[in-house]
């Protein structure tokens, strides 16, 4: 069998393959020496490269799974941060527009305004000013007050 393998990897004829593996089998010869040497150090290479790639392999699936688990540890901090910023925005955000909404309505609802004798642009009365007390008592001198409570009035005189 061994003959087989020199003819096909040296693409040697039968008398030259039977001559080289001749030489091989002489343990002194040089011939023989040098093939045992290159096999030893084709083997050693061999195991060496091999452990090596293993060796790489390791140090690259573990520097990968490093990667990975800091990788969805950076991406898990980035989205709660979003989160909570986003969050903080939409309260800030929608805090805002409610005050400002709230204001509006209760301004169209309760507000009390009067025109200006001079230029006509309305004034606001705002409540507790020196103003608006004026006008309540004014208002109260004339009898002014809520309706169901004249009607009790009349009922009971």
């Amino acid at each position: 069998m061994a003959i087989v393998k020199i003819r096909a990897s040296r693409e040697l004829d039968w008398e030259a393959a039977c001559e080289h593996l001749a030489d091989l089998a002489i343990p002194n010869s040089k011939k023989f020496m040098k093939a045992v040497n290159s096999e030893a150090n084709r083997r050693y290479k061999s195991r060496h490269l091999s452990e090596l790639n293993k060796a790489k392999a390791g140090f690259i699936k573990n520097g990968y799974d490093k990667g990975i688990r800091e990788g969805r540890s950076e991406i898990n901090k980035s989205k709660e941060y979003f989160i909570k910023e986003g969050y903080d925005k939409g309260i800030r955000e929608s805090r805002s527009k409610g005050r400002k909404e709230g204001n509006e309505e209760a301004t169209k609802k309760w507000r009390i305004s009067y025109p200006c004798s001079v230029c006509g642009k309305l004034l606001d009365l705002m409540p507790g000013s020196a103003w608006y007390k004026v006008i309540a008592e004014y208002l109260k001198s004339r009898g002014w007050g809520h309706r169901i409570c004249h009607e009790k009035q009349r009922q009971n005189v």
